[in-house]
C-alpha cells in the first residue's frame, strides 16, 4: 500500500513470520485527533509491555520535514518581501526629490524634522498596507482556485506521488507574521529616504519653485 504497509491474510503472515500470535492491533477512530489521548489511555491499562504509537509518531520524520519546509517558505516569503521594500524606498526617495519644493515650502511654514519624516513614514507604510492587502487577496484566489482544480483536474499524478489531492491551511498565525513583517520592513525601509527629506535645507527646497 504505502511500500511498508501489507494487507494480506493472516494465517499466511504468520506462516511467513513463523509465529502463531498476532504482532499488532490497529485500532481505527472516527477522529483522528484523539489518537493521542487513546493511545496514553491504553498505555497506562496495558503497561510497559505493550509498544503503543500513533499515526503522528509513525510519520515523525514527515512532520518534522514539513516544519522544516515551513519555516524555509516563510523565509523565502520574507526575501520576497525584502526586495519589493527596495522598490518602495526607492520608488519614495524619487518622490521625495522630486517633492523638494513642497517640503521646502513645509519647513519655511515651520513644519519640524519629524513631522516631516513622519509624514513620509506614513506615505512609505500606506503602500505597503496596499501591496500587502493585494498580496492577500490574490493568494486567498489562488488558493480557491488550486481547491476547485483539484477537484476536476488531476493536478497531481497518484502513478507518481502518493498523494492525489493537497489539503490547503489557511493560519492566522502565518497571516499575521506575514502582514508585521511586511509592514515593519516597508516603514524601515522608508525611513532613511524620510531622513533625507527632513534634513533638507529650507532654501534648498524653495529654489527649485
Amino acid at each position: 500500500f504505502d511500500d511498508r504497509l501489507i494487507i494480506a491474510d493472516l494465517r499466511a503472515l504468520q506462516s511467513i513470520a513463523q509465529t502463531s500470535n498476532s504482532n499488532g492491533i490497529l485500532i481505527k477512530l472516527k477522529d483522528l485527533d484523539q489518537a493521542r489521548e487513546v493511545g496514553l489511555r491504553l498505555h497506562r491499562e496495558l503497561g510497559s509491555a505493550y509498544s503503543i504509537s500513533d499515526w503522528r509518531d509513525i510519520n515523525e520524520n514527515l512532520f518534522d520535514a514539513v516544519k522544516v519546509e515551513r519555516f524555509a517558505i516563510f523565509f523565502v516569503v520574507f526575501l520576497i518581501v525584502l526586495a519589493s521594500t527596495f522598490n518602495v524606498s526607492s520608488n519614495l526617495f524619487i518622490n521625495v526629490i522630486r517633492r523638494y519644493p513642497d517640503l521646502g515650502t513645509l519647513k519655511a511654514l515651520g513644519l519640524s524634522k519629524k513631522q516631516i519624516v513622519r509624514i513620509l513614514s506614513f506615505q512609505g507604510l500606506l503602500l505597503g498596507a496596499l501591496g500587502l492587502f493585494a498580496g492577500i487577496i490574490l493568494g486567498l484566489l489562488l488558493c480557491f482556485g488550486v481547491e476547485v482544480a483539484e477537484r476536476y483536474f488531476e493536478l497531481i499524478p497518484t502513478s507518481v506521488y502518493k498523494i492525489d489531492h493537497i489539503d490547503l491551511s489557511l493560519r492566522a498565525w502565518d497571516l499575521l507574521g506575514i502582514s508585521v513583517a511586511t509592514l515593519a520592513i516597508s516603514y524601515l525601509a522608508t525611513w532613511a529616504p524620510a531622513r533625507r527629506g527632513a534634513e533638507m535645507n529650507p532654501v534648498e527646497g524653495l529654489k527649485y519653485e
